[in-house]
C-alpha cells in the first residue's frame, strides 16, 4: 500500500486518546471518520423534509445499490440491501425450507445467526438439518466438500455453508461443490459475513451469497448486502413486509427491493455504507487485501519467535496462501497461561481488544486476531508485548 494511502488510513482510523488498540473487526468494525461524517450530513438532510426523504426520495438507497453492485463486480438489479446477515439468511433460507422433510446440508461450525435459524425452521416446519462435523482444525478443502456432498440427497433443498470459517479465517476452495450442486440443480448459499472488506468478494461464482458491511468494510451496523441469480430471485419471499411489497412485485416479481421494505426505515446508514464501499475502492481492493494479509503473516511470525502458541490453521500459509485470510486464531495450554481469560487480561490491562478462540474447550486461552487495514505493525508488537505478560515461555 502506498505512503499516502497509509496516511489516508490513519486520517480515517485516527488513534485512540486512550491508547485502545482494535484487533476485533471480523466481529463488528470501527467506522471511519467519513463514513461517521457521511450519516451526520444524511440525517442533516433528511430532517430537512423527513417525511419526503425517508418515503418518497430513494437517492441514498439507489447510490447503495450501485455502491454494492461495483464493489462486487455484479449487475445492480441482482443486490438485495439488507439489515443484517441474519436478515440476508433468514429471507433465503426459508424461501427454500418450506415444508416438513426439507433438508438442509450445513456443518457445524457456521455462525450462531445461521445455526439459529436451521433451528426455527426445523422446530416449526419440520426441516431436517443435516451437518457436516468439520474438524476443529481442518484445512482440507477436498475432504470439505465430499463430507457435505454425502449428505445431499434428493430431499435437499438448500445447501448453506461459510466462504470463510468465521473462527479460525480458513477460505475453502469451494469449486467441487459448486460444481456437483449445479448438475444436481441444488441451490447453494454462501455466508461470507467476513468477505466485504477483507477479501476481493466474487458472489456471482454461487447462485446466493451474503455478506455484511458493518465488519472488515466499516460500514454502518444494520447495513448488509446479498447477491441473488437472475433464475432465483424471483422464488424469495419476505421476512418482513413494507407497505411497497405489493407494488413493486406487481411490476416484477424478481425486482429484490420488494423484499427490503420493513416500515419506515433508517436510510442514513446507506449514505455510510456507500462512503465506506468509496473509501475501499479508492484504496484499492488488492492493496487492502495485501496489507492485512502481510499484517497476519507479521503476527504469525512474531508469535512464533517468542510465544510458540499453537494456531488454529498453520501450513496453509505457505502451501495454499489462497486460502487464508488476515485472522489469525491461536491459543496456549493452560500450564502455560498467567491468567485465566486473555480477552479479560488484554482489555483490562494493556486496552486492547481481541475475540477469543471460540472453537476452543476454554475459549478464553486463545484468541482470534483481526489484522485489519487500520492496524500496523507497531500495534502488533504492542500486542505480542502484552501477551509476554500473560504467557509463559
Amino acid at each position: 500500500m502506498q505512503a499516502e494511502d497509509r496516511q489516508s488510513v490513519a486520517a480515517e482510523y485516527p488513534s485512540s486518546d486512550d491508547g485502545y488498540l482494535y484487533f476485533n473487526s471480523g466481529c463488528c468494525g470501527r467506522k471511519p471518520l467519513s463514513v461517521l461524517d457521511a450519516m451526520a450530513r444524511a440525517y442533516e438532510r433528511i430532517n430537512t423534509n423527513p417525511c419526503h426523504f425517508t418515503f418518497r426520495d430513494t437517492a441514498h438507497l439507489d447510490q447503495a445499490r450501485q455502491a454494492a453492485a461495483n464493489l462486487l463486480s455484479v449487475p445492480r438489479e441482482q443486490v438485495l440491501l439488507a439489515f443484517s446477515t441474519t436478515n440476508a439468511l433468514q429471507i433465503i433460507m426459508q424461501s427454500f425450507l418450506l415444508k416438513a422433510g426439507d433438508e438442509l446440508v450445513t456443518t457445524d461450525h457456521e455462525h450462531g445467526s445461521l445455526n439459529t435459524i436451521a433451528r426455527y425452521l426445523s422446530e416449526t416446519r419440520g426441516v431436517v438439518v443435516r451437518r457436516h462435523a468439520v474438524p476443529v482444525d481442518a484445512e482440507d478443502s477436498e475432504e470439505h466438500c465430499r463430507s457435505l456432498l454425502a449428505l445431499v440427497n434428493e430431499k435437499t433443498k438448500l445447501v448453506a455453508l461459510s466462504e470463510i470459517v468465521s473462527y479460525t479465517g480458513w477460505r475453502p476452495d469451494l469449486s467441487p461443490l459448486v460444481a456437483t450442486l449445479q448438475k444436481l440443480d441444488v441451490p447453494l448459499l454462501i455466508d461470507c459475513a467476513h468477505g466485504p472488506g477483507l477479501i476481493r468478494c466474487l458472489p456471482d461464482k454461487y447462485p446466493l451469497w451474503v455478506g455484511s458491511a458493518h465488519k472488515w468494510l466499516g460500514a454502518p451496523n444494520g447495513t448488509a448486502v446479498a447477491y441473488v441469480s437472475p433464475s432465483i430471485a424471483a422464488r424469495l419471499v419476505p421476512v418482513n413486509l413494507g407497505d411497497t411489497y405489493y407494488g413493486v412485485k406487481d411490476l416484477n416479481e424478481a425486482d429484490l427491493s420488494r423484499l427490503e421494505g420493513t416500515g419506515t426505515a433508517d436510510l442514513a446508514k446507506w449514505r455510510g455504507f456507500t462512503r465506506a464501499v468509496d473509501l475501499h475502492m479508492s484504496l484499492g481492493i488488492e492493496s487492502v487485501v495485501e496489507y492485512q494479509r502481510e499484517l497476519a503473516g507479521y503476527l504469525r511470525a512474531e508469535l512464533k519467535r517468542s510465544l510458540y502458541p499453537v494456531f488454529r490453521i498453520d501450513h496453509l500459509f505457505e502451501s495454499r496462501p489462497q486460502e487464508c485470510t488476515s485472522i489469525v486464531n491461536f491459543r496456549f495450554p493452560r500450564e502455560r497461561l498467567r491468567v485465566p481469560n486473555l480477552q479479560d487480561y488484554l482489555w483490562d490491562r494493556h486496552k486492547i481488544a481481541v475475540q477469543l478462540d471460540y472453537l476452543g474447550v476454554e475459549p478464553a486461552h486463545g484468541m482470534r486476531i483481526s489484522c485489519h487495514v487500520s492496524n500496523t505493525r507497531a500495534e502488533v508488537d504492542r500486542l505480542v508485548e502484552a501477551l509476554h505478560g500473560a504467557v509463559l515461555k
